[in-house]
């Protein structure tokens, strides 16, 4: 009988699945790498997305405008531009921020968004006040803590889920920690490149007018700041000591080109030419931050080479 009341018992097979574990690996191939399918984008996930596309709708349409009646030499020409700049990468990040999971990549969008409204207010309460760019204070015043507060969410659910970086390199929490590092790495560096061209178009267009070095500038710095940025993103995650040393010699340029505009323009200040704060020294100190930033990050990277993760990445993409 006792035997009988077994095997008539159903049987409940606990699985990894159950306990929230996932145990196959759902990741799709696109050209921004492996991530997950649509399918796992939660509700929370796809209004983010939303609201930041919207945003970015939204904060283009008095910035363009404020570019056709501006003058080419006029700061609200300049910072029209690099605020343009700003809206672009954010749709990068958060599309792959989203689609890969990525918790540092939705950091960098935050603090993007932060930048945009530190720009956008100070440059209203100290430059030109038209029509135009009080649409645009109140837009980017409007959305930025409608992006901030639920970004800072879902990058703590990110961090504590970590299930595309589970499929990726496994159980192994040193091999997930050294990841983690390399995905803020990775996107500390687009925010580099970022502000890096943003920092850029100040410098050309403090000085009236635009002069032959000043084009020379812009481009010899741009394809700079992007071929190193590029060496960056695919040195490191290859492991490649070769690339990861040019990457490392290159870092003090931008360190010293950073710091000799904001000594001029500590210089202008003391001569009363300039006001103390001002969008362009905001972009300064922030990029500045940041490259140290992207260094520490390198530093940490580089010193974990041959720890197993480049073949996770190769089994994965095999």
């Amino acid at each position: 009988m006792d035997n009988d009341w077994d095997r008539s018992e159903p049987q409940v097979n606990i699985t990894f699945e159950d306990m929230g574990i996932p145990t196959t690996r759902r990741l799709h191939f696109s050209i921004i790498g492996e991530t997950r399918s649509c399918s796992e984008i939660g509700l929370t996930d796809r209004v983010y997305t939303s609201l930041v596309l919207l945003s970015v709708a939204a904060a283009a349409i008095p910035t363009v405008c404020q570019l056709a009646m501006s003058g080419a030499h006029s700061d609200d020409y300049t910072l029209g531009l690099v605020l343009l700049i700003n809206e672009v990468f954010s749709v990068w990040y958060i599309l792959e921020g989203v689609l890969k999971e990525r918790s540092p990549e939705i950091a960098v969008l935050t603090l993007s968004v932060a930048l945009n409204m530190a720009y956008v207010g100070v440059s209203y309460t100290s430059g030109h006040r038209s029509s135009f760019t009080l649409a645009r204070l109140t837009v980017t015043a409007v959305f930025c803590p409608v992006l901030v507060i639920p970004g800072i969410g879902i990058i703590c659910t990110y961090y504590v889920s970590r299930r595309l970086i589970f499929r990726t390199v496994g159980a192994n929490a040193s091999l997930q920690a050294f990841y983690l590092t390399l995905l803020l790495f990775q996107d500390l560096l687009k925010l580099d490149l970022q502000l890096g061209v943003s920092s850029i178009l100040f410098a050309i267009t403090l000085t009236r007018p635009i002069a032959t070095q000043d084009i020379t500038l812009l481009s010899v710095g741009v394809t700079f700041a992007a071929a190193w940025s590029a060496l960056g993103l695919w040195a490191m995650p290859r492991e490649s000591k070769v690339g990861a040393y040019l990457f490392f010699i290159f870092c003090p340029a931008q360190i010293a080109y950073l710091t000799y505009r904001l000594l001029l323009h500590k210089a202008a200040i003391t001569s009363g030419n300039v006001e103390g704060t001002s969008p362009e020294v905001i972009c300064f100190v922030a990029a500045l931050t940041v490259h140290i930033g992207v260094i520490l990050t390198g530093i940490l990277v580089f010193a974990r080479f041959g720890h197993g993760l480049k073949d996770k990445c190769k089994i994965l993409s095999s």
